[in-house]
Parts: C-alpha cells; sequence; structure tokens
C-alpha cells in the first residue's frame, strides 16, 4: 500500500512538473510574439 502511495505521488509529481514546463514555454512564446508586434509598433510610430 505504501508503495503504490509512493508511485502515485511520483507519477503525479512528474506529470504537474511536465504541466508547468510546458505552460513556461507557451508563456515564453507569447511573450516573444507581444514584444516582437510592440518593437514593429514603436518603429512604425518613429517613421
Amino acid at each position: 500500500m505504501n508503495f503504490l502511495v509512493h508511485e502515485a505521488l511520483f507519477l503525479y509529481e512528474i506529470k504537474y512538473i511536465f504541466i508547468i514546463s510546458t505552460m513556461k514555454k507557451r508563456l515564453v512564446s507569447i511573450l516573444r510574439q507581444y514584444n516582437f508586434y510592440v518593437t514593429l509598433i514603436l518603429v512604425n510610430i518613429k517613421f
């Protein structure tokens, strides 16, 4: 029983870490796109 609990917690931890990493990647890509669009807009305003 104890072993099963540890196994379940381990799998849950792996899933949690995986979800966090994918969310971070998505956030980074969204921020990069946002910065790209902001710089485009600023460049257009300057010219």
